[in-house]
Parts: C-alpha cells; sequence; structure tokens
C-alpha cells in the first residue's frame, strides 16, 4: 500500500521464503520425525489463512491471539523438541516473553495502520478498543513481558540468570512513552521498528542467561 515494493517482488520475495522454509523444514522432518511435520503443517496452514481466504484470521480480530500462540510457546517449544526429541514445561514458560514481546510488534504495525485498517473494516484489537486503549494495551503488553520473566525465574521454572533479560526494560519504558506520546504514524512507525529491536534485545539477553547458568553455574 505505500509503495516500497512491487506486487512482483513480494510475490517473489514469498515464493523464495516458503521454498526455503519447505526445504529446511523437510530436513529437520527427516532426522526428527512426523510430530514436527505436524506442527509445520499447521503453521503453513494458519500463515496461509492469516490474510488469505473469505475471512482472513488477521482481519477478524484474532491476530494477535494467533501470533502469540504460533510465535511465543510453539515456536519455541518445537525448537526445544528438534533439539532434545521430548517434551517439557520449561520451553513453555520461557516461551511467554517471547509471544507477549513479538504480539507487541504486531499490536504496533496495527496501531500504525488503524485508519487504513478501519476504512478497509480489518478488525484487530486495535481497531476494536480505539486508539487510547490500543496504548494502554501495548503498555501491558511490555509489563507482561518482563513481569512473566520474573515470576518464571521466581517459580523456579528457569534459571535466575534469566533476569538478565530484565536489562532491556529502560529500552521499553522509553518505547511505552514514545507509543502514548504519538500523534502520527511516524512516530509509531520508530516505536514499531524499536519494538522489534527491543524483542531481538530480550532473546538475547535470556539466551545470555541461558548460557551463563549451563556453562559457568
Amino acid at each position: 500500500e505505500r509503495g516500497l515494493l512491487s506486487e512482483t517482488e513480494v510475490l517473489s520475495g514469498c515464493i523464495a521464503t516458503f521454498a526455503l522454509g519447505v526445504g529446511l523444514g523437510l530436513y529437520i522432518v527427516s532426522q526428527v520425525g512426523w510430530l514436527i511435520l505436524l506442527v509445520g503443517l499447521m503453521s503453513v496452514l494458519v500463515a496461509i489463512l492469516y490474510s488469505a481466504g473469505p475471512r482472513p484470521i488477521g482481519s477478524i480480530g484474532l491476530g494477535e491471539i494467533t501470533v502469540f500462540l504460533f510465535m511465543g510457546p510453539l515456536i519455541v517449544i518445537s525448537s526445544y523438541y528438534v533439539q532434545t526429541e521430548s517434551i517439557s514445561w520449561s520451553p513453555f514458560w520461557i516461551s511467554l516473553p517471547v509471544g507477549f514481546l513479538v504480539t507487541a510488534i504486531l499490536h504496533c504495525n496495527n496501531m500504525r495502520d488503524l485508519e487504513e485498517d478501519k476504512q478497509s473494516g480489518k478488525h484487530t484489537l486495535v481497531t476494536l478498543s480505539g486508539r487510547t486503549r490500543g496504548r494502554w494495551i501495548y503498555v501491558v503488553l511490555l509489563a507482561a513481558t518482563y513481569t512473566s520473566l520474573v515470576v518464571i525465574v521466581a517459580l523456579g521454572h528457569s534459571p535466575i540468570t534469566m533476569l538478565i533479560g530484565t536489562l532491556a526494560v529502560p529500552s521499553a519504558i522509553r518505547l511505552m512513552t514514545v507509543v502514548h506520546r504519538s500523534q502520527d504514524m511516524r512516530s509509531l512507525s520508530e516505536a514499531l521498528m524499536g519494538t522489534a529491536k527491543l524483542h531481538t534485545l530480550t532473546g538475547l539477553l535470556m539466551i545470555t542467561g541461558l548460557v551463563i547458568d549451563i556453562v559457568f553455574l
């Protein structure tokens, strides 16, 4: 819609990414088994239905919960299974901060696109709740990220070194302030990029905490 890429470029990128994903996925399936194949097929189906079909998931108010589940718990648990060929509650708990943050990325994107989504009849958490509540939902998602991290450590589901992830809290607070003061698409676009960077930073810090626990403790 913004003319950054042509339809042909978008289609080519989708095809190339899909082909690469299928190739890597089939290799993993050959090494691990049918359970990962099931997860892969389910994920592909949801990816298609998210933006295609008569009632796309992303347009009927279910985009945020879908992203939370599939890019939070499911992707982390699946990665754990591929590496250990076992299932545990530990990756589920660790996945919660990841899920909250990736949902915050989508939510920030939807805040930026609020007017366009209203005009096209697309239903998201922001179009359903309004801009003001949408800003508070963003705050809740970021707060839930680091609150859940502290809680899972306190309950013994993750090593204490995982609290290194909370070093990203100042960046999260800055983004909350930006979103609450935002008055235009430019500031929300900056917040969107900042939230994606926050997701990366928090993930790297959490990984660092796990490595420290495994190697040094």
